[in-house]
């Protein structure tokens, strides 16, 4: 009886305790990647909209960042959709 009652308890500390540490570790490193992700996109949509305009004007400055926008737009609704499952 305290033999199953002890071993009972023993499955139950070895399932709960590294389970959350894992978890906060992870979500960490996953929002690090994003950040760094969305930090060096921005970057670069910035770089490119200047060349942009250096080369041809303010007209294609527009279009740039509405294709742009709308490339964060969809990969913002895909997160979501990630996440929501």
């Amino acid at each position: 009886m305290t033999n199953a009652a002890h071993s009972k308890r023993s499955d139950y500390k070895k399932c709960k305790a590294p389970d959350v540490s894992y978890q906060v570790l992870l979500s960490f490193v996953e929002a690090l990647m994003r950040f760094l992700v969305q930090f060096i996109w921005n970057l670069y949509a910035y770089t490119f909209t200047i060349l942009i305009i250096n080369k041809s004007g303010v007209q294609s400055k527009y279009t740039l960042i509405r294709r742009n926008t709308c490339i964060a737009y969809v990969k913002y609704i895909y997160d979501r959709r990630m996440i929501s499952t």
